[in-house]
């Protein structure tokens, strides 16, 4: 019997949540760390603990605190160059998480062809001599 168009089911191939809800948080990360270093880069040409004691007042901690204070003397020692450094770092870490949580992540997504055949098994004794393959 052959198949009609009617008869072919157009059903959509079945889903890991737990995986579309993995790559969703890796995704929501990667977007955390891009607005962190976009954050580090505004703060560039300011003085930060200027910043921070308006953060202070406008949140109403107590400026008095040991805990502000140690913030405080922290922030002055930031400058323009630390900045930088940071928000590179902070991108680089984004683009790598971004990277991770994409579509074909996995080494075994893509295998060449010869990997499909009996004959390209890896051995024990040959590891990093042939092709890699996912069984």
């Amino acid at each position: 019997m052959t198949d009609l168009p009617s008869q072919v089911s157009l059903v959509p191939p079945r889903r890991n949540k737990g995986l579309i809800l993995i790559a969703a948080y890796k995704i929501g990360q990667a977007l955390l760390f891009i607005a962190l270093g976009v954050g580090a880069l505004r703060l560039l040409h300011k003085d930060i603990q200027d910043e921070l004691t308006q953060l202070i007042d406008h949140l109403r901690f107590n400026p008095e605190s040991k805990l502000i204070n140690f913030i405080l003397v922290q922030a002055s020692i930031i400058d323009d160059h630390m900045l930088r450094r940071v928000s590179a770092v902070l991108f680089a870490y984004a683009g790598l998480i971004w990277r991770r949580s994409g579509p074909n992540t996995s080494p075994c997504s893509s295998q060449p062809p010869s990997c499909h055949s009996k004959s390209s098994k890896l051995s024990a004794g040959s590891l990093g001599s042939g092709p890699v393959c996912c069984y």
